[in-house]
């Protein structure tokens, strides 16, 4: 008799625990899946009472102000880089091995005869961040030649700790390619389009991808470093920003800054910490 109290007693606390985790509030990966995999309702009831009507602004572009603000506002980040960076025209000069690896000792920039000695940019990134319960490891590859044209490639993995030993994970990344816009001895601005791609042991979506970077030599060794992306991945939007200030000595940085990933309405903020190679 005793026994048969012990296993319902077991099969009753099972029971208890089950339920209690079934009840408890999904943890930020499972939410980033919820807003990439369920399908949004949209209303259309605005639609069916606009019509076929458009906005007056959009009746002539041709000649509508609105119109030459919006191209102006597009066409800005591109065109002020290419400004500060005197690049007035699409030469495809050489790299450096890494930033300042030929400053004149005496006037802190590169030799005037010397120019930029490689045909191709290859740099590895790779950092590491924890804020509890949530950590995240990412790394980048970027190929960049002569031509102006290279392809940027980032993942990330994601993993979320429960108590008790329960974990959560999951993968996301990106392939681009990119063109280097705005280029000088201080200044590398790069964009373009790709792929996205967000998976788990379930299921894996891809969607489309736009990227915006760029990195700035101010003086010797500080690199700083910027980028925006969006995309659409399944049924959110998608918005990441990053920005970093790093030491780089003979090809080797070390950096440190501010990284924000927005899926739909699930946001992830956290502090950055990483090395990245210039080969």
């Amino acid at each position: 008799m005793w026994v048969l109290r012990i296993v319902f007693a077991g099969g009753l606390l099972i029971t208890i625990g089950q339920r209690a985790i079934a009840q408890q509030p999904p943890g930020q990966l499972q939410r980033m899946r919820d807003e990439v995999r369920t399908a949004k309702v949209a209303s259309n009831t605005a639609a069916q009472h606009r019509g076929d009507a458009s906005p007056s602004f959009m009746d002539d572009s041709s000649e509508s102000p609105f119109a030459t603000l919006l191209e102006l506002a597009i066409a800005s980040p591109y065109l002020i880089p290419r400004c500060l960076a005197g690049d007035d025209d699409w030469d495809e000069p050489y790299y450096e091995s890494h930033p300042y690896a030929y400053l004149d000792p005496i006037t802190n920039g590169p030799p005037p005869a010397l120019g930029w000695t490689t045909p191709w940019l290859t740099r590895v990134r790779s950092d590491y961040s924890n804020n509890g319960s949530l950590s995240q490891a990412t790394g980048q590859l970027l190929l960049n030649w002569a031509n102006r044209i290279g392809i940027d490639a980032n993942w990330r993995y994601l993993e979320e700790d429960f108590r008790k030993g329960r974990s959560d994970d999951l993968w996301m990344g990106d392939a681009n390619l990119v063109l280097r816009f705005a280029q000088s001895e201080k200044l590398q601005m790069r964009s373009g389009l790709g792929a996205a791609w967000f998976a788990d042991d379930i299921e894996t979506n891809v969607g489309f991808h736009f990227t915006y970077e760029g990195d700035w030599f101010p003086v010797q060794p500080w690199v700083v470093s910027t980028e925006f992306d969006a995309g659409r991945l399944g049924s959110a939007w998608t918005i990441h920003t990053r920005a970093t200030i790093g030491l780089q000595w003979h090809g080797t940085e070390f950096f440190t800054g501010y990284d924000h990933l927005s899926i739909g309405s699930e946001n992830v903020d956290r502090f950055v910490l990483g090395v990245r190679f210039w080969l």
